[in-house]
């Protein structure tokens, strides 16, 4: 059920906090550079989770109202590198990069982290999160794998040695 309640729900990372800031306008402003379709009316809400051990901004927790508002933001998320989205396009003064990552279980969220260190340590390129599922690829014309259990982690480690042994 708390996977269910996460699908609509992105969190955006490293954009710099204002004190008159409107959060809803940040996401909207977000999405239009990123070609996602988004309107007001797809935001449910939008604000900010404090941590005070972490020097970094916020993050911006947005729920959404339909999935499909929610996978038009998150699919969107390809188009920084080649938009050169980042905080300075918003509008900030510093140039840092935006990440916009699916709100996961604390299950799923120990999982991708060992997911993304197996992926450096077998110097694959790729790890990612969708739909609250945690999938691989080596390259990127290779097959992605579905990661379910850190036990598929060990597998993929014993078939990549294998093929490069």
């Amino acid at each position: 059920m708390e996977n269910e309640k996460n699908l609509k729900a992105l969190l955006i990372t490293n954009i710099p906090e204002s004190r008159s800031e409107d959060t809803t306008k940040v996401v909207l402003t977000l999405a239009k550079h990123l070609d996602a379709e988004l309107q007001a009316s797809d935001i449910e809400s939008v604000f900010r989770i404090k941590n005070d051990s972490n020097p970094k901004p916020p993050l911006i927790m947005v729920k959404l109202n339909k999935a499909s508002a929610r996978d038009s933001l998150y699919n969107a998320r390809k188009n920084f590198t080649k938009k050169g989205v980042n905080t300075n396009t918003l509008g900030f003064r510093s140039t840092q990069k935006i990440f916009i990552n699916e709100v996961l279980s604390k299950t799923q969220q120990k999982l991708f982290y060992h997911a993304r260190k197996k992926k450096e340590q077998l110097k694959w390129r790729y790890v990612w999160t969708y739909h609250g599922q945690v999938f691989m690829r080596k390259v990127h014309d290779s097959d992605a794998v579905k990661i379910t259990t850190e036990g598929c982690l060990g597998k993929i480690s014993a078939t990549t040695q294998a093929h490069d042994g």
